[in-house]
């Protein structure tokens, strides 16, 4: 398995929804991965993502839950789910 960092895994995702959905789509989702992006600790800070396994998932879900209503924090999620190509978990 390929090394990834989470900036270069979140980028990936990006770019291959930009293919799918609006421009304002894809700058929303890019606005939802900051927070994860913070959590790591910066933007490259995790060197792999493989670093970061389900407990810590959990860990940010239940920590941005008690700020978010639940649309917000899937969508946040949803951001940061493993593309296929890197299949990072």
């Amino acid at each position: 398995m390929t090394e990834i960092t989470v900036s270069e895994a979140i980028e990936s995702y990006l770019n291959e929804k930009q293919a799918a959905v609006s421009d304002s789509t894809v700058q929303t989702h890019r606005h939802q991965s900051i927070q994860f992006r913070r959590w790591c600790g910066g933007a490259d800070s995790t060197d792999n993502l493989d670093s970061i396994d389900p407990i810590d998932m959990s860990r940010f879900r239940r920590g941005r839950s008690a700020d978010l209503n639940s649309n917000t924090v899937y969508n946040q999620l949803e951001c940061v789910r493993p593309s296929p190509i890197h299949n990072a978990w």
